[in-house]
């Protein structure tokens, strides 16, 4: 494996880990429409009949497309209209991680979002195919520069901040309590916690998939 591609997975890799580093929000909420200025990829896999592709890398990637980021605070942000997670942020600093999966390829994006240069990265790993099919498999990592224009809503950031931390603080209390280790309670929602809230979600009935939702709260008995 070159050496891009491997620092490219193992940022990615590092992402995924520091989730344990979530901390509470300490941005405003914004909206982020942004459009793709430059996409730097690399290729590497066999086409439709098994024929390798071989490696290369690229610059002629452009999605052309408009990219929609939304955050209201607390440890997600909505872009395109599917969740991601914050995994860090610090003042005017945000790194979000959203995985996908389809049955064919599993993928991988991780955002680097600044709101004083108003300006995101992207960085995606992707792989596609089977074990026991070697006809069309795929791995590509890929980097993305967006320019963006922001729009900020000031008016009650702290309080949502708070408040997503309290309910957070709840359901780590619960999950304890019944025997679903969240790690330490303190209101963060780290890799711990987000591990026990799809246990909990399962033995309940309810859809495993991590989201403290109105549905979530009520079965742990909290507001």
């Amino acid at each position: 494996m070159k050496t891009g591609v491997k620092a490219i997975v193992f940022v990615a890799l590092i992402l995924l880990v520091v989730g344990t580093s979530l901390a509470a929000s300490t941005n405003p909420p914004f909206a982020a429409t942004c459009q793709d200025v430059l996409t730097h990829g690399y290729r590497d896999g066999t086409d439709l009949f098994g024929k390798p592709m071989g490696e290369s890398w690229t610059t002629d990637e452009h999605f052309h497309m408009t990219w929609k980021f939304i955050y209201e605070g607390g440890e997600h942000i909505t872009i395109d209209d599917k969740q991601a997670y914050i995994v860090s942020q610090h003042s005017g600093v945000l790194i979000a991680i959203e995985g996908s999966t389809n049955g064919f390829a599993s993928g991988v994006w991780a955002y680097a979002i600044h709101l004083g240069m108003q300006r995101i990265v992207a960085s995606q790993v992707n792989a596609a195919g089977s074990l026991d099919n070697p006809k069309l498999q795929e791995v590509k990592p890929r980097s993305v520069n967006l320019r963006c224009t922001f729009v900020f809503d000031t008016a009650q950031p702290p309080s949502i901040a708070s408040n997503r931390q309290g309910i957070v603080k709840q359901a780590q209390t619960r999950l304890k309590a019944l025997g679903f280790d969240p790690g330490p309670v303190d209101g963060m929602l780290g890799l711990r916690t987000r591990e026990a809230i799809p246990w909990f979600q399962l033995a309940n009935g309810l859809p495993a998939d991590g989201a403290l939702d109105e549905a979530t709260r009520r079965a742990l008995g909290i507001e």
